[in-house]
């Protein structure tokens, strides 16, 4: 249990030291060179995940791909975006070889990127638990939902596939820290989001319920 504890406050350490390294420079070019768009990389540099691990800590992809995102009352378009699943965290990057900036969750109601939209309904107003939901499908006054979320897991045992959420042909047998992923659905209906099996909201998004 000490050896556990021990190796699980080091994964921990890992993650707060990466957190907060800052690069002033970086900040200050990036920010200059965005001009009006500035605004959204005024946050903290996004948290990187430096240990040794398997799996993501992204919504779907580590790529950073180009969509509009709503930020204080103000929608950006074009901008690289991603979702810290972990976190559950926006994060917005001024060009692919920049760092990445961690938005206020608070004021990011909604998101788009490839064609999928992601709305925070905390942020809209509504009762739901903290973070994004990907709208599988918006008819009228009931919204299909999607939240994927990630924890930091260890084991030394094969956690490739369903377990950190794809299969990864190089996936590290010697690394024994993951990513591990989770999935659950909601309806957004009356003001809350409740709870639904994936089977009645898929039925629901596909418009066979």
């Amino acid at each position: 249990m000490k050896r556990k504890l021990t190796i699980l406050g080091c994964l921990a350490a890992c993650v707060v030291i990466s957190a907060r390294a800052q690069a002033p420079e970086e900040y200050a070019r990036f920010r200059q060179d965005a001009g009006e768009a500035s605004v959204l990389y005024r946050g903290r540099q996004a948290t990187r995940y430096t240990m040794v691990h398997n799996g993501h800590p992204y919504w779907t992809t580590p790529e950073f791909l180009r969509g509009s995102v709503t930020y204080n009352e103000k929608t950006y378009d074009g901008v690289l975006l991603n979702i810290d699943a972990l976190g559950q965290q926006v994060l917005v990057k001024y060009a692919p070889d920049y760092p990445a900036v961690q938005l206020s969750r608070a004021e990011v109601p909604e998101l788009t990127v490839g064609g999928t939209r992601w709305i925070n309904p905390q942020a809209m107003g509504f009762a739901a638990p903290e973070g994004f939901f990907e709208v599988l499908a918006d008819r009228g006054p009931v919204l299909a939902l999607r939240r994927v979320s990630k924890r930091l897991k260890q084991s030394p045992d094969n956690r490739n596939g369903k377990f950190i959420g794809y299969w990864d042909p190089d996936y590290n047998m010697n690394a024994i820290t993951y990513f591990e992923f989770r999935e659950s659905f909601y309806l957004l209906q009356n003001g809350k989001c409740t709870k639904a099996g994936k089977r009645r909201v898929m039925r629901y998004a596909d418009g066979t319920d």
